[in-house]
């Protein structure tokens, strides 16, 4: 028998407001005189009625129904508007005031985009100094007594009351913790005299721009580039879109990526792996919402079809703004490219060999506190592999080179 609560929705939707009452009305008494054949047939008809713009959006919010919250911002506003603290971890628990950190001058600390901003409403910033309860982070340098002089090996910067005590040319202890090693990202090296960690060259690669992860058995779920930070929920390395190794994520499971995709002008792509019976709600493939919060990035995977977009500054009142590709057919079961990219107000996504672009309403990408997750969902399984997001617009031959090649694009003057 066809899903009893599927197909009173798909009625619904599908007849006019006069037969919605007597549906609803006279549903329970009649559903057992129907066969399922009829009611195949009928749940077609429903189905073959709904815009593709339709269809998304029930899919997208039966996804949203079954994720679980959004792990949200880490901080809070701490002793005053221009201050952030980590949250308490259970209630009525103290926060170290060590643990209050003060945003740059001139900003104030916005709780709904969990960052430090220009503009929040009802914060002066240049009032924050003068406030009575404001921490006072302490400067000069850990540890050091007078004017002892640092060793070989350390820097400080007095300012933020940090000392550096590099182990070798990655690899430092911060203000003389040395049960917590911490590490330059990936190919940056720490300079002492500058006390911070820079490319070698002077000149950033590709790493600075790009987060990479290869999900390989060597590498696991690291993002080799930057080294983001992420919470496993239950993935495991499996099968790859090539001859090595990819993510399967099965129901109930996901990845938290720690960021958020920023700016005007960003490019993500990966593999996925697709099969034409899995049109069961579909799954997500990536998005930053949860069960109460709309995603401002989003893509659905149903069947041998994927969907999704982004929500921009200017389509913040917009019915459904992350339908921008609807649907696009990935033809047949097994590993199929894809690639988004976005420079306002135009995005482009490629599926395998084929092209789709929209002109979205324009403006830098809508921003919410949600972290980016991959899979998630109670439905179906999902396999994914060599995910790629830059913070530039690749061309079409960037990304012509990235499918055939996998070698991440590197970024051009002018990008």
């Amino acid at each position: 028998m066809i899903n009893r609560s599927c197909l009173e929705a798909l009625i619904t939707r599908y007849f006019q407001v006069g037969y919605r009452v007597l549906l609803k009305e006279e549903f329970a008494s009649s559903v057992t005189m129907l066969t399922p054949v009829v009611w195949l047939a009928i749940c077609v008809a429903a189905l073959e009625a709904q815009t593709p713009a339709q269809r998304y959006e029930d899919i997208l919010d039966d996804l949203l129904v079954d994720s679980p919250e959004c792990p949200g911002c880490p901080y809070e506003t701490g002793s005053d508007c221009c201050h952030f603290q980590v949250k308490r971890a259970r209630p009525g628990r103290a926060i170290a005031r060590r643990q209050e950190q003060r945003c740059q001058t001139g900003l104030a600390w916005n709780n709904d985009l969990c960052e430090c901003s220009n503009s929040v409403t009802g914060c002066d910033p240049l009032q924050c100094s003068a406030s009575e309860n404001a921490f006072v982070q302490p400067t000069g340098c850990p540890g050091r007594v007078g004017d002892e002089p640092l060793q070989g090996n350390e820097c400080c910067i007095e300012a933020l009351y940090q000392k550096y005590t590099l182990i070798n040319l990655t690899h430092y202890y911060l203000n003389d913790d040395t049960k917590r090693l911490n590490w330059c990202p990936e190919g940056q090296m720490m300079n002492l005299k500058e006390c911070a960690c820079e490319w070698p060259s002077g000149v950033a690669p590709k790493q600075a721009s790009c987060r990479y992860w290869p999900f390989e058995k060597e590498t696991g779920t690291r993002d080799i580039y930057q080294r983001t930070y992420r919470v496993n929920r239950g993935v495991v390395i499996s099968e790859g879109h090539n001859t090595k190794n990819g993510l399967l994520v099965r129901k109930k499971r996901a990845l938290n990526l720690h960021f958020s995709i920023r700016g005007g002008s960003f490019s993500i792509a990966f593999w996925v792996k697709t099969f034409a019976n899995m049109t069961d709600g579909g799954t997500f493939i990536l998005n930053n919402g949860g069960k109460t919060t709309q995603p401002t990035v989003a893509f659905v995977l149903n069947g041998n079809t994927i969907s999704g977009g982004i929500r921009t500054e200017t389509e913040n009142n917009t019915p459904n703004p992350t339908a921008d590709h609807l649907f696009q057919p990935l033809n047949g079961d097994g590993w199929h490219f894809v690639a988004f990219i976005y420079e306002d107000p135009q995005s482009t996504l490629y599926t395998d060999t084929s092209k789709n672009s929209v002109t979205q309403g324009g403006g830098e990408i809508a921003r919410n506190s949600c972290i980016m997750q991959i899979g998630g969902t109670k439905k179906q399984r999902l396999f994914i592999d060599e995910l790629v997001i830059c913070d530039f617009a690749f061309t079409e031959l960037q990304v012509t080179d990235l499918r055939g090649t996998g070698e991440v694009p590197d970024r051009m003057p002018g990008q």
